[in-house]
């Protein structure tokens, strides 16, 4: 198993995101793209079902989005966890980008200094009704995969190891299997519902109560690792309503998690469901 990223490795990660960022807030495609690989590439906006597969396919993203977009319009890296060739990415994007605040988690794989794979991940329930619906794919046409055919072999860390216990765990109902691997004073998160949770036995309490409902609960299947050393997380895709999200996942040296964070789109999942949830994550 590989050690874990040195902070040089996670400096190389933010390196990236910040010449990539600053690119993009300057509205100039040709700067964008050129981080991106030349023989392939793919990027996947999970929330909307929308995707661009192939060097030049990425470049029509950046000369359709960029250009038009308002002077103040930015988006800024808030979090990176991993690094340098696989890391997840946590952003901020300004009301000007798509007519509301939008908080994304990029899953980046990246080969050769270039981008091979960018899947974004947001709550769908930040933006407006009639916008995200106009944006959106309709039913039945979102990708099937997210360019994780793209990544080539590589190392196995020890955020491999966690990703893939703790998916098996999810999916198969096991609440104590997953809280197990929580340390005593875990954290865990979930974006989407608005929750944070303080200690394994929090988080056990409310895996119990929940895995049945969550999309990334029982039945969910993993999709992809990213990261390295103790730091990165896993994709998965959901059996229910939503069909696809992420959890970044942070180590200690023991290997134990000692931050869960997820994201998933909210709009899949009807009033009801959210609300039970919630009060599951706040009900001691």
């Amino acid at each position: 198993m590989t050690a874990a990223p040195t902070v040089s490795s996670q400096e190389a990660a933010a390196g990236v995101v910040a010449g990539f960022l600053l690119a993009k807030n300057a509205h100039d495609p040709h700067a964008t793209h050129a981080y991106f690989h030349g023989d392939r590439c793919a990027f996947t906006d999970a929330t909307l079902g929308i995707q661009f597969v192939g060097n030049a396919a990425v470049r029509t993203l950046w000369d359709q989005l960029l250009p038009p977009l308002p002077a103040g319009a930015h988006s800024r890296a808030t979090r990176i966890v991993g690094g340098p060739s696989s890391f997840i990415v946590f952003v901020t994007n300004s009301p000007e980008m798509f007519g509301s605040e939008i908080r994304s988690v990029a899953v980046v794989d990246i080969e050769d200094d270039r981008v091979v794979r960018w899947v974004d991940y947001w709550d769908g329930r930040t933006m407006a009704a009639g916008r995200i619906d106009e944006l959106r794919a309709p039913a039945g046409t979102f990708p099937t995969s997210f360019g994780e055919d793209l990544v080539g072999p590589r190392p196995r860390f020890a955020v491999d190891d966690a990703a893939h216990r703790l998916a098996e765990a999810l999916s198969g109902g096991d609440s104590s299997a997953a809280a197990s691997m929580m340390a005593p004073d875990a954290f865990l998160e979930d974006v989407t519902l608005r929750v944070a949770l303080r200690g394994s036995a929090a988080v056990e309490r409310f895996l119990a109560r929940s895995l049945p409902d969550l999309p990334w609960g029982t039945g969910a299947r993993l999709r992809h690792v990213t990261g390295e050393g103790g730091a990165g997380g896993f994709e998965w895709i959901g059996d229910r309503a939503a069909p696809s999200g992420v959890a970044c996942i942070q180590l200690d040296e023991s290997g134990q998690i000692t931050r869960l964070t997820t994201v998933w789109d909210g709009t899949q999942l009807n009033a009801e469901t959210l609300s039970t949830l919630v009060v599951a994550a706040t009900t001691p």
